[in-house]
């Protein structure tokens, strides 16, 4: 009985300082905003998968670079090349500046849950390994691939993903709707095209 009046008495505390402060964070939304990143992430890569074409490729920045690409053309309704190698220090801000330019001035082509997950998907932010001698860049995109979908060490440019990964990120695909999964599909037919070049 104790425990319950403090548990309400703790929730009561925690709703009126987050009403009244909105930069207390928010764990449950915060978790929504990664579950929506992962769904997305790993409906578009499942859906480049094709009998004919049943690899991706290996290297993380590829994935992240030819995704931005892909959305990029997806909205803007043209071919764009981002223009930036992956040993430049700058490499996912200079993608995530064009993509954020062509969300600003598209971004209603897409859902919104889409268009937002993107967004966080491919916004960079810096990590510090061992101090801030040592800070890398990374985003959502990396950890995701490196996480989710597991790329092996390979020698090769491309790779078969799991055949349990592929069947979770269909399902979680089948369950999103018919207008995500439109945009969805749309995205992943250009990245798959551009894959293929």
């Amino acid at each position: 009985m104790l425990w319950e009046i403090y548990t309400k008495a703790q929730q009561r505390i925690y709703s009126i300082v987050r009403k009244n402060n909105p930069m207390v964070y928010d764990h449950k939304e915060a978790s929504k905003k990664i579950d929506r990143c992962w769904d997305t992430l790993n409906a578009i890569l499942v859906s480049t998968i094709t009998p004919e074409h049943p690899r991706m490729p290996c290297s993380k920045e590829r994935i992240l670079k030819t995704l931005a690409e892909a959305v990029i053309q997806y909205t803007g309704k043209k071919p764009t090349v981002i223009n930036c190698a992956p040993y430049d220090t700058r490499f996912e801000n200079i993608i995530y500046t064009q993509l954020a330019a062509e969300l600003a001035e598209h971004g209603n082509e897409l859902h919104p849950e889409i268009r937002t997950a993107i967004n966080d998907l491919i916004n960079p932010k810096t990590e510090y390994d061992t101090g801030p001698d040592h800070a890398s860049t990374t985003c959502r995109v990396y950890t995701i691939v490196r996480e989710g979908i597991g790329i092996p060490m390979s020698f090769g440019p491309t790779f078969s993903p799991p055949y349990d990964w592929v069947m979770q990120a269909k399902q979680k695909a089948e369950s999103l709707s018919a207008e995500q999964r439109k945009d969805i599909e749309g995205i992943a037919k250009i990245l798959r095209e551009i894959w293929q070049k």
